[in-house]
């Protein structure tokens, strides 16, 4: 018979029918021996026979409808034990073997009909185990508790896990804590490479904002020394408009006054008066040996007399 029969959950399954070549089943009581074993549960069996449930429709074709009850009770994946048996002069013997494997729900590839080829007998099928994790002092192990689905002698239980295989002592297993931390402390020595990666380049961000700010700063003291170069140059300049604008004030006075005075020579006058012009250059003032003889107040009206 064929290795595997697939099974979707949640769809209506197809009829199965098993072929054993070769063989003569016509008037032979046949059994359908279905077992299955969930991680952490009890297994789950079920029987049919050709008294109930299995149909022989030909010398060598059994079949079978798998139930939703079945379908749906039967763990995922390829652990389940299908055998077939036949009963002979009072024996049972097993005439073939397969297995089945329960999918979640899917589409089934045959429209109506599942046949199985194989020879008339498989080996004899192989033992399952029953595992479970227990303590052994601060290690964690697994242990094979117990076998099943086997035929012939049954392998000893407990035995452990190992590096290398099945041994008989728990301190012999693997610690799957020990399994467990290397694999932490792997991801964590990755997860620190990632951050150290990460806050080097952050360093680097703010090195370059550092930087960038101080240039700034710089750009701003460069700015406010130029204004104050600005101003005080401005400053200097209004200084040197005053002053000019004073000199020529001077210089327009002294014009003036020494106008007048070779004006008055030129008149016949012999009176060698002095210059005194005030400080916010308003008056000028011609002074003789005996006090003022002219003012500004009528030095215009005293030219035009003389």
């Amino acid at each position: 018979m064929a290795q595997l029969i697939t099974l979707y959950r949640g769809e209506i399954a197809p009829e199965v029918v098993l072929e054993i070549p070769g063989a003569v089943l016509d008037g032979a009581l046949i059994d359908l021996e279905i077992t299955g074993q969930p991680i952490s549960a009890a297994p789950v069996e079920f029987f049919l026979s050709t008294e109930a449930g299995l149909d022989l429709i030909s010398s060598n074709l059994l079949r079978f409808y798998p139930t939703s009850e079945m379908v749906e009770a039967l763990p995922l994946g390829q652990n389940t034990a299908v055998d077939v048996f036949r009963h002979v002069d009072g024996r049972r013997e097993k005439i073939g073997a397969t297995s089945i494997e329960v999918m979640g729900a899917g589409k089934y590839k045959g429209a109506s009909q599942m046949v199985v080829l194989g020879p008339v007998l498989q080996g004899p099928p192989g033992w399952t185990p029953i595992l479970a994790m227990v303590e052994d002092g601060a290690r964690t192990v697994m242990q094979v508790q117990d076998w099943i689905g086997g035929s012939g002698t049954k392998p000893a239980a407990p035995v452990y896990i190992g590096a290398t295989g099945l041994v008989a002592t728990a301190a012999e297993a693997s610690d799957l804590k020990a399994l467990a931390l290397t694999q932490a402390q792997a991801a964590a020595a990755t997860a620190t490479g990632a951050a150290g990666a990460a806050a080097g380049s952050a360093t680097t961000s703010i090195t370059k904002a550092v930087e960038a700010t101080d240039a700034a700063t710089l750009a701003v003291q460069a700015a406010g020394t130029s204004t104050s170069a600005a101003g005080l140059s401005t400053t200097k300049a209004d200084a040197a408009a005053a002053s000019a604008t004073q000199a020529n004030g001077f210089a327009a006075g002294a014009a003036s006054v020494a106008w007048a005075m070779a004006d008055l020579r030129a008149k016949g006058l012999t009176i060698m008066p002095r210059l005194i012009i005030d400080t916010e250059m308003r008056a000028y003032h011609l002074r003789g040996a005996e006090g003022p003889i002219l003012t500004s107040g009528d030095f215009a009206s005293f030219v035009a007399a003389v």
